[in-house]
């Protein structure tokens, strides 16, 4: 083990460009010092390799990530996501191959970093920030996120978001409880996930981040997590609605709440 912390990225290793490229290049430098870990695509395999031996590689589809969970078909009319497959449950679908093949190795750190190989960002950054909110999850949308090993395994393996997705599936628009408290805890720190993408109910008043304080303070006692969430048909408030059977960071966002607060990682796709 190289430094006290395992970075895992998952999805494609997109080189399609030369940016994309000079990127991969340039985290085969910088992420020398750390354990790394891959969850991809048969195809990719061979690139996975040039970073490290420890590959979860699933089969290249030929079916949608809907059909992949057994997920009944989208009733959202124009799904913004069924024209790419719902490719962005992949990620979660990779994560958690990863997990399962890794699950002792990984328990062996303090932290750990899920990231994409065409996102850039400071890991020495990211590192500080765990170290400084040590309870705390650091994300940047489903773009990057991380947290001590236990919480992360909590999460993702101890509890399956993808059951979570087959919950939710279809309720993208609906209220789904929100733990307030951690929410809250989260503006303490900064916080840059799009709250604002979370639907509201009870809000009488525009989404404004003093409107959303004051709704937290109101609902301070909500202990929703992950065993207790409900999700409700009721008028809600949010600043964007998505046109899809599951959104992925705004879900992802939800599911974060269940177990702690959130503070800021900054992160740059490059295409």
């Amino acid at each position: 083990m190289k430094e006290d912390l395992a970075i895992i990225i998952i999805g494609q290793i997109r080189l399609k460009s030369k940016a994309q490229i000079d990127r991969w290049e340039q985290i085969k430098k910088d992420f020398q010092r750390y354990d790394i870990y891959i969850g991809t695509y048969k195809s990719y395999g061979a690139t996975a390799r040039e970073l490290t031996p420890n590959i979860f590689l699933l089969d290249d589809q030929k079916i949608n990530a809907a059909e992949y969970l057994k997920l009944p078909d989208t009733i959202i009319a124009n799904d913004v996501n069924k024209n790419t497959g719902f490719s962005p449950v992949w990620q979660h679908i990779l994560l958690r191959g990863v997990l399962e093949k890794y699950d002792k190795e990984l328990g062996d750190y303090k932290n750990i970093v899920k990231a994409r190989s065409d996102s850039e960002f400071n890991i020495e950054e990211v590192i500080k920030t765990l170290t400084e909110h040590p309870e705390k999850i650091c994300a940047c949308t489903d773009f990057l996120f991380g947290s001590n090993s236990k919480l992360f395994k909590k999460m993702f393996l101890e509890n399956n978001f993808l059951s979570y997705i087959k919950k939710v599936w279809n309720k993208d628009e609906n209220y789904i409880s929100i733990n307030y408290k951690n929410l809250l805890k989260s503006f303490e720190d900064g916080f840059m996930m799009q709250w604002g993408w979370l639907c509201f109910k009870n809000l009488n008043e525009d989404i404004t981040k003093e409107n959303v304080i004051d709704l937290c303070q109101q609902n301070i006692e909500n202990g929703a997590d992950v065993n207790n969430f409900k999700t409700e048909d009721t008028n809600t408030k949010t600043k964007k609605s998505f046109n899809t059977a599951f959104s992925s960071e705004k879900q992802l966002l939800i599911y974060f709440l269940f177990f702690s607060s959130i503070t800021r990682a900054h992160v740059r796709l490059v295409r």
